[in-house]
């Protein structure tokens, strides 16, 4: 059976280092966005839409985290499934790194 160090505390650790790149991929598209002026509409629509996924991505994975850590706390049989969150964090992550 897995236990909550391999398990809830390996999903904290990657949803710490997720967060920290995300702020990293806001401060460059915001970057980016103050000085795109004579790229086409089709470049500044691609990085707006991998920014909302990757928007998307950290709502979902902090949901999942906090789902496991704080709702489901001392349950280590709710470790054994998946939550919604994380499947559709799944499909997010396969969207933007096909």
């Amino acid at each position: 059976m897995a236990t909550v160090d391999n398990t809830l505390g390996a999903g904290l650790i990657g949803m710490v280092v997720s967060a920290a790149m995300y702020g990293v991929t806001t401060v460059q598209a915001y970057t980016y966005s103050r000085g795109c002026e004579t790229d086409s509409a089709l470049l500044k629509s691609t990085i707006l839409v991998l920014w909302l996924l990757d928007t998307t991505h950290q709502i979902l994975i902090t949901h999942a985290i906090y789902w496991y850590a704080v709702t489901e706390f001392g349950n280590a049989i709710a470790l054994a499934s998946p939550v919604w969150q994380v499947c559709t964090t799944l499909d997010a992550e396969s969207t933007m790194n096909p």
